[in-house]
């Protein structure tokens, strides 16, 4: 038994009241149990397993802490839990040079799985006037977007709920598969010739072509 495991096996056998940081986001979900905080999450969660997450919870805070002192923005980000760390990215981007602030920002859209529900925060972050925002691309993809044609046909895979929004694709096949990913409704695509002018970046590092709109086009939202 190696030592991570016994001290696993120690804290959830210790008694223990839950933080009180923590216990506001304490909720039941379908008759489940779970803790959806910031920095720390815990599905299924039972009395047992409460000494183990507020250590794992004031671990986190502490590196934050320390993330801060050092001015290490980025890893500050990356402390938090993946739906919170857009919110974490808003409290430091003041911090961050333009390149650094753009750089980041294509790397949290790239990790990120709920863009729609944070559509307004996306906006804001998305049409900052800052300089460099050919950032929000690697080498690679400025290269592609250099040479994309004045006018583009882009694809959006949907289930009837979100046939709009700022993530499309190149590829039809790409954009069906994300229709019958998502699981709920009837698949569909969706399909549109937008002017170059009307892109901001084209994201290729996960191999789907993603085209990201402006958020300034009225109709991404309609």
């Amino acid at each position: 038994m190696n030592d991570d495991f016994r001290k696993l096996q120690e804290l959830l056998g210790k008694q223990e009241d839950l933080h009180p940081d923590l216990e506001e986001y304490l909720e039941q979900v379908n008759g489940m149990s779970m803790i959806r905080h910031p920095l720390v999450y815990s599905l299924s969660h039972v009395p047992q397993m409460n000494a183990w997450v507020n250590q794992q919870y004031e671990r986190k805070r502490k590196s934050c802490q320390e993330c801060l002192t050092k001015g290490d923005f980025q890893q500050l980000v990356w402390f938090h839990e993946r739906p919170y760390r857009l919110q974490a990215f808003e409290t430091v981007q003041q911090s961050m040079v333009d390149r650094e602030y753009w750089e980041f920002l294509g790397a949290l859209w790239i990790e990120s799985e709920n863009i729609y529900q944070n559509m307004d925060m996306w906006t804001r972050a998305l049409t900052r006037t800052r300089g460099d925002r050919i950032y929000f691309m690697n080498d690679k993809e400025q290269v592609r977007f250099a040479a994309l044609p004045d006018q583009v046909e882009i694809y959006r895979g949907h289930d009837g709920r979100n046939p709009n929004g700022l993530s499309w694709t190149l590829d039809a096949e790409k954009a069906a598969w994300f229709s019958r990913r998502l699981g709920q409704g009837k698949p569909m695509v969706a399909t549109r010739t937008v002017p170059r002018e009307a892109i901001l970046a084209i994201l290729d590092r996960r191999g789907e072509e993603e085209i990201v709109l402006l958020p300034s086009l009225k109709h991404v939202f309609r």
